[in-house]
C-alpha cells in the first residue's frame, strides 16, 4: 500500500508526540491543518461532533496505517510501531513541531477546553442533531464531491443547512472514501441529514465513456434531457420536496455544467424550484 502525502504527515505528528490518545491527535491535527491551511497547505477537514472538531478522513487514514503495519491502535491511544525517517515539507514540520511543543504540558483536559474556547463553531453538534439550529430557507443545492474528502462535504451540508441529501448517480459506489451509499447513509445521518438514493435518475456509466470535451457532455446532456421526460413524476415530487425542506442534489463532477444534475436542476427551475449550485 502507499503512503499518500497525507499520511505521511499524520505518521510525522504521531512520531513526534510518542505515546499521545487519540483524542490528542485529533485536536492537534486539527490546530496543524488550521495552520496549514493559512499557508496554503491542505491536510484535514474537521466538521463539528461530539467532543468538538473530528475528521472521519483522518480515522480512516489511520485504519490504513494499521493495515500497512505502520502504527498500532488501541481504545484510546495510538503509537507508531517503530521510528523511521518520514520525508515531509520543511515547513509543515515546522508547524507540527510548533504546536506539539506548544500543548506539550498540557492535559488532554486542557486541550479539548482551548479548541472549545477558540472555535466554537466546531461545539454545534447538539444543536445541528437536535434540530435547535436556526433552519435554512427551502430550495435545491447542487454538489459534486470530486476534490471533496468527506468532511468536506459533510461539513457543506451541515453549513448549508440541507435536510435531504438526493443522490443521483446510476450506481451509489466510489472507490473515493465515505461516497459509496451505505457510507453515506451512515455519516449523514450522525448528523441528522436523511439520504435517498435515486438511481433511475443517474446515466449509465457506457454513455460516459470517452467524454473528452464540453461538447461531448452537452451531445451527452441532450440525450439525457430527452430520457428525462419520462421521469417527470420523480421531478415533481422533487420540487415538492423543495417547496418545505432544503435539499441537496449529489453527484460526483465538481462543475456541475458537466454533470447530469444540472440538467435535472434546470428542469426543477422550470418547474419553479429555486436552485444553488455549490
Amino acid at each position: 500500500m502507499g503512503v499518500t502525502k497525507r499520511e505521511k504527515i499524520l505518521l510525522s505528528i504521531i512520531q513526534k508526540s510518542p505515546g499521545l490518545s487519540k483524542l490528542r491527535l485529533v485536536k492537534l491535527t486539527f490546530l496543524i491543518s488550521l495552520q496549514l491551511r493559512k499557508n496554503k497547505r491542505f491536510l484535514y477537514s474537521f466538521v463539528p461532533y461530539k467532543y468538538g472538531p473530528f475528521s472521519f478522513q483522518l480515522y480512516h487514514d489511520l485504519y490504513r496505517l494499521e493495515q500497512a503495519g505502520l502504527v498500532t491502535q488501541y481504545d484510546t491511544s495510538v503509537k507508531l510501531v517503530s521510528p523511521s525517517s518520514i520525508n515531509i515539507d520543511g515547513l509543515v514540520s515546522e508547524i507540527i513541531e510548533s504546536h506539539i511543543d506548544k500543548f506539550r504540558g498540557w492535559s488532554d483536559s486542557e486541550l479539548v477546553r482551548y479548541v472549545y474556547e477558540n472555535y466554537p463553531e466546531y461545539t454545534n453538534y447538539e444543536s445541528i442533531i437536535n434540530g435547535t439550529r436556526e433552519p435554512a430557507d427551502p430550495c435545491i443545492v447542487t454538489i459534486g464531491y470530486e476534490g471533496r474528502t468527506i468532511d468536506e462535504f459533510l461539513n457543506e451540508m451541515i453549513t448549508q443547512g440541507v435536510d435531504i441529501v438526493l443522490d443521483v448517480r446510476k450506481n451509489a459506489f466510489s472507490r473515493k472514501f465515505g461516497f459509496s451509499k451505505s457510507k453515506l447513509l451512515e455519516h449523514l445521518g450522525r448528523f441528522g441529514i436523511e439520504y435517498r438514493h435515486i438511481p433511475e435518475l443517474g446515466i449509465d456509466s457506457a454513455s460516459r465513456r470517452n467524454l473528452k470535451s464540453y461538447d461531448d457532455y452537452q451531445m451527452l446532456f441532450i440525450e439525457y434531457e430527452k430520457e428525462l421526460k419520462s421521469q417527470w413524476d420523480t421531478l415533481i415530487q422533487m420540487k415538492q420536496m423543495s417547496d418545505s425542506k432544503r435539499i441537496a442534489l449529489l453527484c460526483f463532477e465538481r462543475d456541475h455544467h458537466y454533470c447530469h444534475r444540472g440538467v435535472i436542476a434546470k428542469q426543477l427551475e422550470k418547474l419553479g424550484a429555486q436552485v444553488i449550485h455549490i
